[in-house]
């Protein structure tokens, strides 16, 4: 007789023996699923809302997300509850708040030339005469 698999979704147990390194990562990873599935959500009610296979899909990736969001806060409790958890939680949420601004900034940033290339307006104004095409 073969044993039974283990579950695709960890306990509370195995999340709890779990490194803080590791379930800060496995945070970030999950809050960066989520935000691509509402982004992608958005993008096929914005090409189709009628779809009916589109609508399945939503409904999927809405399912996923709040699997992954209950997850994320189940992460963040255990997290708080670890001595220096929460310190260690706060530098997380520090540095994904400065990865947020700074990737906003530099889509902020690019301009599209009238010939298609993309560049950045910082380093254009500094070298007008060549310009810095990417």
């Amino acid at each position: 007789m073969t044993s039974p698999l283990p579950p695709l979704e960890p306990t509370i147990t195995q999340l709890r023996s779990l490194s803080s390194d590791t379930l800060l990562y496995e945070l970030n990873r999950l809050e960066n699923s989520n935000k691509h599935l509402v982004r992608s959500n958005q993008d096929m009610r914005e090409h189709d809302a009628h779809d009916q296979e589109l609508q399945m899909y939503v409904t999927e990736n809405e399912k996923i997300i709040e699997r992954q969001s209950e997850k994320i806060s189940l992460i963040k409790n255990i997290l708080k509850e670890r001595p220096n958890g929460e310190h260690a939680f706060e530098i997380f949420t520090n540095a994904n708040v400065s990865n947020e601004e700074q990737s906003d900034e530099q889509t902020e940033s690019h301009a599209v030339s009238a010939n298609g290339n993309a560049r950045l307006e910082d380093e254009a104004d500094e070298n007008d005469d060549d310009g810095v095409y990417l």
